[in-house]
Order: structure tokens, then C-alpha cells, then sequence
């Protein structure tokens, strides 16, 4: 076992714990609150809903993390077909209600790709960014651009900028307050499974991060 192996199982173990507990305790107390409620004859269907929702989002969230946790540990082979770049990006802009996500004008564009893959990919950048933006900042906005055979994709915010390039990538080792590391190491072994690159950089002409997503159209 190499050195860095214990390393990654710890911060494994560690980022998991630390995520599964900060969605249960709180499901259990609700759980319990609802419980008590019913019991003594005082809980409002409305009451009742906002708590079902909630305990949905925490079941939702730790799905999504385990999701990733096996992906990252073993992708599976894409399994391609025609993805309409505009299409895949208003799509996943849509399901992001923070911040209005500005849209550059299309570059008509049609990739051969797994879509449901490209969705996870882009899902994170689109969300990395918006936590960033809300960081002080309030813009972020993609646009795209095809030359030579390849999809130039760029995701931009106006937040705090790129704190410690070199752990971007690095799995279970988050820059971000109570982030888990996963995102952006899945979303780059997505895009070298499609042949692509996916980086980070400062902005140099204002503040904030741009995420650069390159794919081989053919």
C-alpha cells in the first residue's frame, strides 16, 4: 500500500461520516418534533409537508454523494449518443434556482456524448460556481465556442477567485467550506472519458474563477 493510500481512506471515511451525519441528525430530530406533534394532536398538514420535504432533500443529498463516491470510483464507459450543447445547457441551468445563470448567445453545437454524464459534469461546475458567487459576488455565465474539431465551454463567476489550485482536483480534499472534494474530481474524469480537459484559472480580467471545459465534437 503506498503512502498516500491510508491518507485518501481516511479522508474518505471522514468526508462521508461528516456528510451522512450533518443530513441524519437533523432528519432524526424532525423526525422525532413530527412524532411528538402528531401525538399530541397539534401538527398542521402544512407543518407536516415542509417537514416531509425536508427529510426528501437530506435523502436526496446523501444519495447524490454516494452517487458520486461510486463514479468517481469506477466510471462506467460512456455510452454515447447526439447531445445538442444548447439544449444540455439550458437544461441544466434550469435546475439551479439560486442565481440566474446567464446564457451566452449558442454556437450551434452537437456532441457525440453520454448525456447523463455530461449533466453530472456540468451540474457541478454550474453549482461550484454559484457557491462561489454567492460569496460576495452575484454573476455566473457559460458560453461556448467551436474550433478546430473541439467545444470550447466556459463557466465563469464573479466570487472569491481560486484559493488552492493544486487541491482542486484532488478527491476528498475541498477548498470550499463544507465541501466533500467529489465534484470536481468526477467532473474532470468525466471529460478525459470523452477524450476531453477540464481546468480551473483566476480570471485576469476581474474577479473570480473560470472553468474551462474542452470536448472533441467528433
Amino acid at each position: 500500500m503506498s503512502a498516500p493510500e491510508p491518507l485518501a481512506w481516511q479522508r474518505l471515511v471522514r468526508v462521508l461520516g461528516h456528510e451522512i451525519r450533518n443530513s441524519l441528525t437533523p432528519v432524526q430530530s424532525l423526525a422525532a418534533m413530527l412524532a411528538k406533534s402528531v401525538d399530541e394532536g397539534r401538527l398542521s398538514q402544512e407543518e407536516l409537508r415542509e417537514g416531509l420535504a425536508l427529510i426528501e432533500r437530506r435523502a436526496l443529498a446523501i444519495t447524490q454523494l454516494l452517487d458520486d463516491c461510486a463514479s468517481l470510483a469506477d466510471l462506467p464507459k460512456p455510452r454515447c449518443q447526439a447531445v445538442d450543447v444548447g439544449a444540455w445547457v439550458r437544461r441544466v441551468c434550469d435546475l439551479e434556482p439560486r442565481i440566474p445563470v446567464e446564457v451566452a448567445p449558442e454556437s450551434p453545437c452537437t456532441l457525440s456524448a453520454d448525456p447523463d454524464q455530461l449533466e453530472l459534469l456540468l451540474s457541478h461546475l454550474v453549482r461550484n460556481a454559484i457557491d462561489a458567487a454567492l460569496e460576495g459576488g452575484s454573476r455566473v455565465s457559460i458560453g461556448w465556442t467551436t474550433r478546430d474539431g473541439w467545444l470550447h465551454l466556459h463557466v465563469v463567476d464573479d466570487g472569491p477567485g481560486v484559493a488552492d489550485p493544486e487541491k482542486l482536483f484532488v478527491p476528498f480534499s475541498s477548498t470550499k467550506q463544507g465541501g466533500t472534494g467529489i465534484g470536481l474530481a468526477l467532473s474532470r474524469r468525466i471529460a478525459e472519458a470523452h477524450g476531453g480537459r477540464l481546468t480551473l484559472e483566476p480570471r485576469f480580467d476581474a474577479r473570480g474563477c473560470r472553468a474551462r471545459l474542452e470536448l472533441p465534437i467528433a
